[in-house]
């Protein structure tokens, strides 16, 4: 199955941007998962942004998902952003209180300017 996202590093941060315009369906979403937490206990950098910008639809396995991310960003010592969140999938993070457990910018390269810089 083919990884539903691109990943590089921008600046000193590890990006990973979401591929599928709708993050619905459950095997897709745990090859997903899977994949990210591959990627993440390979990753040099210590601070992921992730792009949601093909995003336009997320079923809420693919939010549940999005916070074993965030537990795993945590448990690495990682910080974590996300960016280009559409309106309609940036509303059911305001309605699950998740706008207060994630830092969500409207775009990549001011988030990217945002992180801390490296000491």
């Amino acid at each position: 199955m083919p990884t539903s996202f691109r990943a590089q590093t921008v600046d000193g941060v590890f990006v990973i941007q979401f591929t599928d315009a709708q993050i619905l369906d459950a095997t897709v979403i745990e090859q997903m998962h899977r994949d990210l937490m591959l990627a993440l206990d390979k990753a040099q950098e210590r601070r992921l942004l992730l792009d949601f910008s093909q995003v336009r639809f997320m079923s809420s396995a693919a939010l549940g998902m999005l916070i074993r991310v965030h537990k795993k960003c945590k448990e690495l010592k990682i910080a974590l952003k996300l960016c280009n969140i559409a309106p309609q999938i940036q509303q059911v993070f305001h309605v699950t209180n998740l706008d207060r457990v994630f830092d969500i910018h409207k775009d990549g390269r001011p988030t990217r300017e945002a992180f801390a810089p490296e000491v």
